[in-house]
C-alpha cells in the first residue's frame, strides 16, 4: 500500500455517509454519557478524538453511534467507500498494515534523509494509529469484528501514543502532521477545526479537558 494507495480518505467521510443514512428529521441520538465505559476505554476513544470531532461521531461510544443500526450501516459504507475494506479478513490486513508500517516508514525514510520540510517531525505515528483505531472502531460496527477485538487494538494503540507523546493535543498535532504528508502539504478544513475545538483548553465540552492524560504509565 503506497502513500496514496492505502484509502481516498477523507476527513469529514463521517458527515458525507450520514447524508446517505439519514432522513429528512435526522438521526436520533442518545445521551453520550447514557454508556458506561472504563478509564481505559475513555483515555483511548480520546486519543482517537480528532477524527472523531471531525466526522461529527460520538467520543462516548466504541461504534461512534449509539443507534445500532445506524453505526452498522455508516461503518459498512465507510469501511468500503474510503478503505476497500468489505470483509473480516480485509479489515484485518488493513489493520495489520498500519500497526507494523503504515505510512511512516517510508515517512521516516524521507525525513532521515532530509526530503520533507523543515516544520514536519521526525515520525507520523500518531497519523497511522488514530487511523487504524477509527477503522477498527467502524469494523466492529459494521459487524466485522467483535468489540472485544477492536479494544483489543485500540489498547495496544493506546500504549503505543502515550510512550511517544506527552498529551492528547501533541497526539493530534501529530495526526494534522500526518496528513499534511498525506495529502502534499493541505490540510482538511474539518480536521483543523476539530482539533482547534478540542484543544481549547477553556471548551469544558471537549474530550481533552474531560479525560486526564496518562493511563498506562
Amino acid at each position: 500500500m503506497g502513500k496514496t494507495g492505502d484509502s481516498d480518505f477523507e476527513a469529514n467521510l463521517g458527515n458525507d455517509i450520514n447524508e446517505e443514512v439519514c432522513d429528512d428529521e435526522g438521526c436520533d441520538e442518545e445521551e453520550y454519557f447514557d454508556i458506561d465505559l472504563t478509564d481505559e476505554q475513555e483515555y483511548v476513544l480520546a486519543m482517537n478524538a480528532v477524527l472523531t470531532e471531525s466526522n461529527e461521531q460520538s467520543h462516548y461510544h466504541l461504534h461512534g453511534e449509539f443507534d445500532e443500526e445506524h453505526g452498522r450501516i455508516l461503518g459498512t459504507n465507510t469501511l468500503r467507500k474510503f478503505w476497500d475494506i468489505d470483509s473480516a479478513e480485509s479489515l484485518r490486513e488493513t489493520i495489520t498494515w498500519l500497526m507494523t508500517e503504515g505510512h511512516r516508514i517510508g515517512y521516516e525514510r524521507l525525513y532521515a534523509a532530509g526530503e520533507l520540510p523543515e516544520d514536519y517531525p521526525p515520525s507520523i505515528l500518531a497519523w497511522d494509529l488514530c487511523r487504524l483505531m477509527s477503522i477498527a472502531r467502524w469494523g466492529a460496527a459494521a459487524g466485522y469484528i467483535h468489540d472485544e477485538e477492536a479494544w483489543t487494538w485500540l489498547y495496544a494503540c493506546g500504549r503505543q501514543l502515550e510512550l511517544a507523546f506527552n498529551s492528547f493535543a501533541e497526539i493530534g498535532a501529530n495526526f494534522i502532521a500526518g496528513h499534511r504528508y498525506w495529502a502534499d502539504g493541505s490540510v482538511n478544513k474539518s480536521i483543523a477545526e476539530a482539533f482547534d475545538y478540542l484543544a481549547d483548553e477553556e471548551n469544558e465540552d471537549s474530550v481533552w479537558n474531560e479525560v486526564e492524560w496518562g493511563y498506562y504509565y
